[in-house]
């Protein structure tokens, strides 16, 4: 099948930890900048449990750098023949991924009628900031969007840019300051073809590691995947072309503290950001450069659902914004996203919706747990409600929480289209 995987034996150690360099906010204007978003479009997973890697190999085959190159398949037609790539291997088959980077990997390569001298190439290295040097590197080179498994192997997303201090380029060693990517579960389906829910994460968030955490799964590259077999402590990513050396760095950050910011800092600090960066000068947020744009309240978000005080956690802020006035349900309704740090008020990430997105509220939430209780929500005042974001079969999105409720011994979560949940499953690898 002519199946490339390029591995290395360089372990994330101590030392590269400790080699992580600091810097200074990000200027759009003296970064070095890759945009393909205007290239690839985006569509959502028409099955929220198991096909994100078809949506990804949809978005990335009508994405090429040549438009005449460019080819629509549908969600249908893709994911058989993923299914036909995927690994046979019995450590892999065992845990019944959906879509293994094999199969990515075989689809995109053989299946989808590529152009002459299309080569997609399965990365996978235990050296996180090796293989995103590849990413980069290759994204430069040959301007094509990147596949990549993220949440220690449970979901895969599309990285369609980047920006760095310095062009990636044989011997450099860029400083990450922004990824840019497509999550095909960002959207509800159907979604309009003009809808596309592009995000944004710092290279300090993509790559952070809570090396405290107990809860077995971290955001984006936070840590290998998680499952035994082929990929097990490993990083992957299907790249066009070949391997090359190089690493990058990214700021070292602290995501826990003792006491968090109130809301109205986080939003004071949300919209510092939006300044500094310019970020209403890009495209899809445009709406934060409009004078009567709405700002919502923010909304403390703990990350993990083990237990632990707020010094072991990380905990961030989402900061909707809204257009004047547009509402569902009596409540605003979100456009935009900022995510800061809840302790520094560092900027953290940023989402433009393809859509208006209404956020549950937390009576909201205690409504949905008291109809599963059959009890009056007033039962319920001495209920916890906090906003958790754990990758799981609930969420992939960090702009997307759930309510997690404990009421009386019990433990339920509450997504924000109200759907409650008795427990929290993380779901199969590659959903």
């Amino acid at each position: 099948m002519n199946r490339r995987t390029f591995i290395t034996s360089a372990a994330l150690g101590s030392a590269a930890v400790s080699g992580l360099m600091p810097s200074h906010a990000a200027d759009a204007a003296s970064s070095f900048v890759v945009n393909l978003s205007a290239n690839v479009p985006f569509y959502c997973q028409e099955d929220l449990v198991k096909t994100c890697g078809a949506a990804c190999a949809r978005m990335t085959r009508n994405g090429y750098p040549n438009p005449a190159d460019r080819l629509l398949f549908t969600e249908a037609q893709v994911w058989p023949l993923i299914q036909s790539h995927n690994s046979t291997a019995a450590q892999d088959t065992a845990w019944l991924w959906y879509t293994d980077p094999h199969g990515l990997q075989g689809c995109l390569q053989h299946e989808l009628n590529n152009p002459s001298g299309v080569n997609w190439v399965e990365f996978a290295n235990t050296n996180k900031e090796e293989l995103m040097f590849s990413v980069l590197y290759w994204m430069n080179l040959r301007r094509f969007p990147t596949p990549v498994l993220t949440q220690r192997g449970l979901h895969w997303v599309l990285i369609v840019g980047y920006e760095t201090d310095v062009e990636p380029i044989l011997n450099s060693t860029p400083m990450v300051e922004l990824i840019h990517f497509l999550d095909p579960k960002a959207a509800p389906c159907p979604n309009s073809p003009l809808a596309s829910p592009l995000i944004m994460e710092t290279g300090s968030i993509w790559l952070w590691a809570n090396a405290n955490s107990p809860d077995p799964t971290q955001i984006y590259w936070g840590a290998p995947v998680g499952y035994s077999g082929t990929w097990k402590d490993q990083y992957v990513a299907i790249i066009e072309p070949p391997t090359i050396r190089g690493k990058v760095r990214v700021k070292s950050v602290n995501r826990t503290g003792s006491v968090p910011l109130s809301p109205d800092k986080a939003v004071e600090r949300a919209r510092q950001a939006i300044k500094e960066r310019r970020l209403g000068d890009r495209k899809q947020y445009s709406l934060l450069s409009q004078p009567n744009v709405d700002t919502l309240p923010a909304m403390l978000v703990r990350e993990g659902t083990a237990d632990g005080s707020a010094k072991d956690v990380p905990y961030y802020y989402i900061v909707p914004f809204a257009r004047p006035g547009e509402k569902k349900g009596g409540r605003s309704v979100a456009r935009v996203c900022v995510l800061v740090n809840a302790f520094t008020g560092e900027f953290e990430g940023a989402i433009a919706f393809g859509g208006p997105v209404r956020y549950l509220s937390k009576a909201e939430a205690l409504n949905v747990v008291a109809s599963k209780l059959r009890t009056d929500p007033k039962d319920l005042k001495d209920a916890s409600a906090i906003l958790v974001f754990q990758p799981s079969e609930i969420t992939n999105v960090r702009a997307l929480p759930f309510w997690r409720v404990a009421v009386k011994g019990r433990t339920f979560f509450v997504d924000q289209n109200g759907k409650l949940y008795d427990r929290l499953s993380l779901g199969r690898p590659g959903n």
